[in-house]
C-alpha cells in the first residue's frame, strides 16, 4: 500500500485496523457494531440504516482497492506471473487466502448491522437480544451453510465480482442470523 488512497481504503477495510487483531479477525470486526447497538440501543433505528448504507459504501471501493493492490504486489515479488493480467492474477491467487483476506472486516459489519436491524425491527436491543444477534450472525458466517457458500464460490471466481463476493456473503449470514435470532427470541421469550 502505498498512496494515500490505499492508506484509506485499507483503513476502511480493516475497519480502523481491527482486521489486524492476531486472533479471531472477524470476530473483532464483528464486535464493533454490536458495541454500537448497545450504546445506542434506546435510540431511533435510523442509526443502524445509515451506518449499513456509509459502510457499504466505502465497502466496496476499499476492498476492491485493497484486492487490487494485494494483486500486484503478489505479481511484483514472483507469485503469480507478471505477464498475466489482473483477471487472470487473481484467478491464480484463488486458494491462496488472498480472495478474502482475514483483515478485511468491513464486510462483517455490515453483515452483523443487517442482522442487529431485523431484531431491532422485532424487539427492544436489550443484552440478550444483541447477543443472539451476535453469535448467530457468527455461526452463519463461519459455517456459511448454503445459499452462501454457493454464492461466494459462485462470484469469488469472477474477478470483477470478488468484491461483492466478500461483502455478498456476509449480507446473506446476517438475513439468515437476523432471522434466526428473531425466531430463537421468539421461542425464548
Amino acid at each position: 500500500m502505498s498512496s494515500w488512497r490505499d492508506s484509506i481504503a485499507l483503513f476502511f477495510a480493516s475497519v480502523g485496523g481491527l482486521g489486524f487483531v492476531p486472533f479471531a479477525p472477524g470476530t473483532a470486526g464483528s464486535v464493533f457494531p454490536v458495541l454500537l447497538a448497545y450504546w445506542l440501543r434506546g435510540h431511533s433505528k435510523m442509526w443502524m440504516v445509515i451506518a449499513f448504507g456509509a459502510a457499504c459504501a466505502v465497502a466496496f471501493p476499499s476492498i476492491q482497492r485493497v484486492l487490487d493492490r494485494l494483486c500486484e504486489q503478489q505479481t511484483r515479488i514472483g507469485a503469480v506471473d507478471h505477464e498475466l493480467e489482473r483477471p487472470m492474477c487473481c484467478r491464480k491467487l484463488i486458494g491462496r487466502s488472498l480472495v478474502d483476506p482475514s483483515f478485511i472486516v468491513i464486510d462483517e459489519v455490515i453483515g452483523q448491522l443487517l442482522c442487529l436491524f431485523i431484531v431491532s425491527c422485532y424487539s427492544n436491543l436489550f443484552f440478550k437480544e444483541i447477543f443472539v444477534s451476535f453469535a448467530l450472525f457468527r455461526v452463519f458466517d463461519i459455517l456459511k451453510p448454503w445459499p452462501i457458500k454457493f454464492i461466494e464460490r459462485t462470484l469469488e471466481q469472477k474477478p470483477a465480482f470478488q468484491a461483492l463476493s466478500i461483502i455478498l456473503d456476509d449480507i446473506l449470514a446476517g438475513l439468515l442470523g437476523g432471522g434466526a435470532a428473531v425466531a430463537l427470541l421468539k421461542i425464548i421469550n
